[in-house]
C-alpha cells in the first residue's frame, strides 16, 4: 500500500481553513475537521479512487467545505 503523507502545504491551508471556519462558527470548524479526518481515511484505504495530481499525488476535495 502507498505511504500516505500530507503535503506540508495541504496543512498550512487545513490551518488556513480551519481558522476561518472558526471566524464564523465553531460547529463549522469542528465539522471541517471531522470532515477532513474522514477524507483522509477515505484516501488512505482507497488513494486510486482519487485522481491523479502533479505525478505522484493524488486531489481529495472535501465535500461541502468550498474554501
Amino acid at each position: 500500500m502507498p505511504l500516505l503523507r500530507v503535503h506540508q502545504l495541504v496543512e498550512w491551508e487545513l490551518n488556513e481553513a480551519r481558522g476561518w471556519y472558526a471566524g464564523h462558527s465553531r460547529r463549522a470548524a469542528e465539522s471541517f475537521s471531522r470532515t477532513f479526518g474522514v477524507t483522509l481515511d477515505r484516501v488512505e484505504s482507497r488513494p486510486r479512487s482519487y485522481a491523479p495530481w502533479r505525478a505522484i499525488f493524488r486531489r481529495a476535495r472535501l465535500p461541502n467545505f468550498p474554501y
